[in-house]
């Protein structure tokens, strides 16, 4: 018995199509894994260890681009993971510790302009992530802290101008301000 690539249900050793999700692939030696798209450009190709996926796993769009790559170690991404849009533009990058996102992320949107920035430790959120609009002004930014939003958020208007200040305390607003486009105070608290 092995495990499917894409569901992770045990599946026979000779079996090319998962009876659970009907997933294709064409297994290359006992502990590799190479999938075709309907056109004959390669899908996807990793490498199990022990029933697990293990090592380089990389996937490819129906056009030959490639979509993702990244490094799994006992059955749980590890290391640096790329993703790309099927311009070949990236989409996102960021590091895997024990299957748990850890550390910088950056997205983009598919003309390159960077989306997002978020940062995890151990899979939760922890630290600043900023997310911009598609003409490059900061849109949010917030503070995590294990989790939950700690710290000072802002947000602003494509224009640029102050949209809200919201102070957190472990998830909890301490104090919050608004303005309008015109960078009116509309609403505070306390």
């Amino acid at each position: 018995m092995k495990k499917c690539p894409y569901c992770f249900e045990k599946i026979q050793n000779e079996a090319i199509k998962c009876r659970y999700c009907l997933e294709l692939f064409i297994p290359v030696e006992e502990n590799e894994c190479v999938e075709y798209w309907p056109n004959g450009k390669k899908r996807l190709e990793g490498t199990f260890k022990d029933g697990e996926k293990d090592g380089l796993w990389t996937k490819w769009h129906e056009n030959g681009q490639k979509e993702a790559e990244g490094t799994y170690k006992d059955g749980k991404g590890y290391g640096k993971w790329t993703g790309w849009y099927s311009n070949g533009q990236k989409r996102e990058e960021g590091t895997f510790k024990d299957g748990k996102r850890d550390g910088l992320w950056t997205t983009w949107d598919t003309n390159g302009q960077k989306w997002t920035e978020e940062t995890y430790k151990n899979g939760k959120r922890d630290g600043l992530w900023t997310w911009w609009y598609g003409n490059g002004q900061k849109s949010h930014e917030i503070t995590y802290k294990v989790g939950k939003k700690d710290g000072l958020n802002t947000g602003w208007y494509k224009s640029g101008e102050n949209s809200y200040e919201i102070t957190y305390k472990d998830g909890e607003v301490i104090t919050m301000k608004e303005w309008d486009e015109d960078g009116n105070l509309t609403d505070s608290y306390p």
